[in-house]
């Protein structure tokens, strides 16, 4: 679901989940995320399920020169158990982009979360991925980070 989306439907994710694990004051790049962001996605998995096919999400970079600003959440909630690819890319005709992305991600108590982050930039992208995690007792999360290509610049 639409992070922005998210926020507006359900209450309870901005005041439990939004800005809470990564504050937004944190550095210049979660201050430019909190207030100039472009979008994100927002993942729930649900009490005591397993989703047993991945769950996937999407950004593209489609416009030369975009300074792209993400903010995602994802909410593995008690006892469930989910796989999460992530895909960020840039169409292969765009040059001279940027991304920074907030992650934020909550493992609640018996929950087991594997996430792949699989990035395909071009060569004159500056990354910045900023992802944070809580994990309650008995949580467990699994972290896989995939960069296809060189990037000009990558900071995580």
């Amino acid at each position: 679901m639409d992070i922005k989306a998210a926020m507006q439907k359900y209450t309870w994710v901005n005041e439990d989940y939004v800005w809470k694990a990564v504050p937004r004051e944190t550095d210049m790049l979660t201050r430019k995320v909190w207030e100039y962001y472009t979008g994100g996605y927002f993942l729930r998995i649900i009490r005591n399920s397993e989703v047993t096919v991945p769950l996937q999400a999407c950004l593209m970079i489609t416009q030369k020169d975009l300074e792209q600003k993400v903010h995602n959440i994802i909410v593995a909630e008690e006892n469930s158990k989910a796989h999460v690819i992530a895909g960020c890319l840039q169409h292969p005709e765009v040059r001279g982009a940027a991304h920074i992305g907030v992650t934020e991600i909550y493992v609640k108590r018996g929950a087991t979360l594997n996430l792949t982050m699989v990035h395909n930039w071009a060569e004159d992208t500056f990354v910045r991925p900023i992802s944070a995690v809580v994990i309650e007792n008995g949580g467990t999360f699994i972290s896989n980070y995939i960069c296809l290509k060189p990037v000009r610049n990558l900071q995580m």
